[in-house]
């Protein structure tokens, strides 16, 4: 009989215990052993004898495996597949299961066959990889899917005999703890690329490893940043003289930014100075204002639990009584932060622009003022790599109303983050770096100061984690806590791979506080315990067991001083990412399911509709989230948050991406392009490419559903478009689709845009007379009072537009009363309808029409005005315009040098906001200016530009001064006979386009020649 001294009996299936057992994500390294020729050994010996050598060859492996800390999860015949990572996770699972590999293939070299004595032979495969567990826990051998089950199996069955060969991922994790030998790439079935593959030879040590440990906190003090301590110091103490300062503390996750503003903030030159904190989340990197307003409710002690009227309540009392805000004041932080506003009716006199920035005005001078109590204030913002876009550019305000004052702003954030404040430049650039072996050295004897620790281990330390500082403490702490537990510590079992210590401390945890902490990782890196609870089956008290139970372990920590308020966070973020990542996709997704549930029954508007629509993806009800993005789009337009309504648009169009082709599918798609168009027309300017392309693509879309729903706007919004880049045939074309769509469905919207369009066009064209029909016709038919409506669907009011193009037309037609009646008509509508953009394009007519006939004290009296009322409200088209007009009369009143300067400035502005229309005509002012100053050679290269462009757009009213500028030029240069040609030609064009100013223009440039 053939006898194992050290065999046991198969560990069964139904003798894994483990806590809790519902679907569930794991990382595992998965070891697949087989008995080779079995077959034959069957013939050979009989049933009976192959029988004892199976059980033998199973009880070494069973054995074997079990003392190498893994489990056997099946017998497959005569193989089996082994888990190391399972029921219990460690940092070196890897390593356990590839030792395991080696010391099996030893004891088959002992093992013998009865009746003759050959050799067991054996082979094995290594993988590492996720998997899927569901189903009884008393089976959960044959319940667990995942790719790595199959590469091990595939691994084994290339394998020579008494051999093992492991995977890419293993070998990596291995690291040079084993030597190996790479057997090239293979395509193994089943596996659509080639996989790298390697035989294992031998256990080896004094070697180096590498380790991407996640992050957490640790209670020790600053090592290796003295330099960077001391340069903040300095930037503080000339904050405290009244110098603001403004620093950017950049470095990769690990590096110890939080650590270093921590050690400033308590530090003793902090004493008499007060500190603010903001702190960004990567749930909330399209909230607006996210941090701030985290901010304010902590300081207004507001709860998750007040509903919207209290919430209200405590803002209003906080604003008035602390910050002491006045009436106006109020109005304007309520309308931004409170889930009701302020209740009144907005000022349509003032742009959302203008609003946004008195709004932000204030903001900031009420957050630098709340600190100004103490010797100066540390004005903080934590991981600004996740902050919102309107959070940044309130950080801009508050640099701004920060100059002169006795503020330190210190910002964290990653360095290959998107944000990049202007105000920072590489001076105030405090860039982290990796520490030294000296400093990393102090950091490991610092962190496990009660321990003597062997110079090999404090080398291996520190080859290991490379100078990132967390990274040191995270091996420490484990190798900490296995002394703690009176166990060996064996270099081999110093972590690689951060996934599995967090596995590991999830299996220690006691049920209810894996579900807790679970749960929280799908709220995101804060949490509210409250929240935690309704989400999940724990009651009070297990919750509050749970939660404590996390802090101990040092998982999660309390936000702010008081435990009372509930609120937490997760010790690092990478820490919330890889218990997330724990857990299966069903699981994942009930959870975010009832996220979704309780955010919009509990938190109704105290919580921004992107948030519950992220829940509602996360938990696959795709519909869902794109209406609620859809919510969130419409709400950020509402409050002017431009930048965060294209995200949450790109969000929602992402998702219409992955939704079945269909007509439901369509008018959803639909309904975010009708919205991304215009939006993309604030942000980037009516010229702007993308704002053209999602024209096409809403019309595209209109077409396939056979949609007229918001036909005439869309159809506008492109042929404005068309206009903007001087496309003019183009537009044209759509203004004429216009006016037959208002033949088929008559509308006062339908008429007056398609006949505004036609005016616009046919002026620019240089048609006139056709341009003065047209425009006629939608003053004649619009009411002010009527019509203002129309400006929420077009972005236009018709009869500001047509009366500024009105006056235009007249003016070139000569009659200059007519064309400055028209301009003062506009100005009289925009006081009714009380637009702010109306206001703009009233200024426009007054100052353009004033510029055309030549009258400098109007066009300098309007164009100053348009220019301080468009800066306030932000119409940069508007102050292109009027910084051009202004360079326009410093020429005429003798200052050439600035006033070409400010005309170049101003044609350069415009030409920023995506228009092409108007700068031929800006060009025909510009160039007899240039001429006349002696810049012959400029005028002559911008003559030829707008010649050329003229030619290709249709533009034609710019035709007859183009013209004109180039035979001024020909006269400068001596060229008599090309000067009178070209005049000629100008006077042709202006008579056939029936423009008496351009006639005037030419006897009066004739008489001169």
């Amino acid at each position: 009989m053939f006898i194992d001294p050290e065999g046991d009996k198969p560990q069964r299936l139904g003798s894994v215990s483990t806590t809790t057992f519902d679907a569930e994500r794991r990382q595992l390294t998965v070891l697949f052993a087989d008995l080779v020729d079995s077959t034959q050994l069957m013939e050979i010996l009989g049933a009976e004898d192959y029988a004892e050598v199976l059980g033998a060859y199973h009880s070494t492996c069973n054995k074997v495996v079990r003392d190498g800390g893994g489990v056997v999860a099946q017998y497959l015949g005569d193989g089996i597949v082994c888990y190391f990572g399972y029921p219990h996770a460690s940092e070196t699972d890897a390593l356990r299961a590839v030792s395991t590999a080696l010391i099996l293939l030893r004891k088959m070299a002992t093992l013998r066959v009865p009746f003759g004595g050959a050799r067991i032979n054996t082979r094995m495969g290594i993988a590492t990889g996720s998997v899927i567990f569901g189903g009884d826990k008393a089976h959960f051998g044959d319940s667990a899917v995942g790719a790595c089950l199959n590469k091990a199996a595939r691994l084994e069955g290339l394998a020579d005999v008494d051999s093992a060969l492991i995977c890419g991922d293993t070998r990596k994790l291995v690291g040079e703890h084993f030597e190996v030998e790479s057997i090239g790439k293979h395509k193994l079935k089943g596996f659509s690329d080639a996989q790298d593959v390697y035989r294992l030879l031998k256990k080896r040590s004094g070697v180096e490893n590498r380790f991407d440990a996640l992050r957490s906190g640790r209670n020790t003090t600053l090592v290796g940043r003295k330099v960077e301590l001391g340069i903040l110091l300095e930037k503080l103490e000339s904050a405290r003289k009244g110098c603001a300062q403004y620093t950017v503390v950049s470095g990769a996750a690990g590096l110890g930014k939080s650590k270093l503003v921590s050690v400033l903030r308590s530090h003793q030159e902090m004493r008499s100075s007060s500190t603010l904190m903001l702190q960004c989340s990567p749930e909330h990197v399209t909230t607006a204002l996210y941090p701030v307003k985290t901010y304010i409710n902590s300081m207004a002690g507001i709860s998750s639990l007040d509903e919207e009227e209290a919430h209200h309540e405590k803002l209003a009392s906080f604003f008035t009584s602390v910050w002491r805000a006045d009436a106006e004041q109020l109005d304007l932080l309520l309308d931004l932060l409170s889930p009701l506003g302020s209740g009144k009716v907005q000022d349509e006199r003032i742009s959302v622009p203008f609003k946004r920035r008195m709004t932000f005005t204030c903001l900031s001078e009420m957050l630098l003022r709340s600190g100004e109590s103490g010797d100066g204030l540390l004005f903080m913002v934590e991981d600004a790599h996740w902050i919102d876009p309107s959070s940044a550019e309130l950080l801009e305000f508050i640099k701004k109303q920060s100059e002169g004052l006795r503020v330190f702003i210190v910002i964290t954030s990653r360095p290959e983050a998107d944000f990049h404040p202007r105000f920072i430049d590489k001076s105030n650039l405090l860039q982290l770096t990796p520490l030294t072996s000296d400093e990393g050295e102090e950091l490991v004897l610092q962190s496990i100061p009660d321990i003597s620790l062997a110079e090999e281990v404090v080398c291996s330390v520190l080859r290991k984690s490379e100078g990132i500082p967390l990274f040191i403490e995270e091996y420490v702490d484990v190798i900490h806590a296995a002394m703690e537990k009176g166990k060996v510590f064996d270099l081999d079992t110093i972590p690689l791979s951060m996934g599995s210590i967090i596995q590991g401390k999830l299996d220690e945890l006691a049920p209810g506080a894996r579900e807790f902490l679970q749960a929280a990782s799908a709220i995101g890196s804060n949490f509210e315990a409250e929240t935690v609870k309704c989400i999940t089956a724990l009651g009070n008290v297990s919750a509050q067991i749970a939660v404590t139970e996390l802090v101990q372990k040092n998982l999660a920590q309390y936000e702010g001083s008081d435990p009372a308020l509930g609120r937490y966070s997760f010790s690092h973020a990478l820490i919330r990412d890889a218990v997330y990542a724990s857990m299966h996709r069903k699981p994942r997704q009930r959870l975010h399911a009832n996220i979704a549930t309780h955010l919009s029954q509990e938190k109704k508007n105290l919580v921004g509709d992107e948030i519950v629509a992220d829940h509602l993806l996360k938990a696959g009800r795709l519909k869902e989230a794109a209406g609620r993005f859809h919510q969130a789009v419409m709400k950020s337009v509402s409050a002017g948050n431009a930048s965060e309504a294209l995200k949450h648009l790109q969000r929602g169009l992402s998702i219409i991406d992955n939704l079945s082709e269909g007509v439901e599918r369509d008018r959803l798609e639909l309904l975010f392009r009708t919205v991304q168009a215009p939006t993309l027309m604030v942000t980037g300017g009516p010229g702007n490419r993308e704002f053209g392309a999602m024209l096409e693509q809403t019309q595209t879309l209109m077409q396939r559903l056979s949609s007229r729903e918001n036909i005439v706007p869309v159809t506008y919004n492109v042929a404005l478009h068309n206009w903007a880049i001087a496309d003019m045939d183009s537009a044209r074309q759509g203004a004429d689709k216009l006016a037959k769509l208002g033949k088929d469905e008559p509308s006062d919207a339908a008429f007056m845009s398609a006949n505004t369009m036609q005016g616009v066009v046919a002026w620019h064209q240089g048609r006139n007379k056709q341009a003065k029909d047209y425009l006629g016709q939608t003053i004649e038919q619009y009411d002010p009072q009527q019509h203002r409506d129309l400006y929420n669907v077009f972005l236009k009011e018709f009869g500001v537009f047509a009366c500024f193009y009105m006056g235009l037309t007249e003016t070139v037609l000569g009659d200059f009363d007519a064309g400055a009646k028209w301009a003062k008509e506009s100005a009289r509508i925009a006081e009714i309808v009380m637009r702010p953009h109306a206001t703009g394009f009233s200024q426009l007519a007054n100052f353009t029409t004033a510029m055309l006939r030549g009258d400098v004290s109007n066009a300098d009296k309007f164009s100053q005005e348009s220019f301080e009322f468009s800066t306030k409200q932000g119409f940069p088209e508007f102050i292109a315009m009027s910084t051009f007009c202004q360079g326009w009369v410093a020429c005429q009143e003798g200052d050439s040098d600035r006033g070409l300067a400010q005309m170049a400035d101003g044609a350069e502005a415009w030409d920023a906001t995506g228009f092409r229309a108007w700068q031929p005509i800006f060009a025909g002012l510009q160039a007899p200016l240039l001429i006349q100053a002696g810049y012959v050679s400029e005028a002559d290269a911008l003559l030829k530009k707008h010649e050329a462009r003229v030619a290709h757009t249709a533009e034609y009213q710019a035709l007859a001064p183009l013209l004109l500028s180039r035979a001024q030029f020909y006269a400068v240069k001596g060229d008599r006979s090309l000067a009178l040609e070209y005049m000629e030609k100008a006077k042709q064009a202006a008579r056939a386009q029936g423009t008496s100013l351009w006639l005037l223009r030419h006897q009066e440039l004739s008489d001169s020649i």
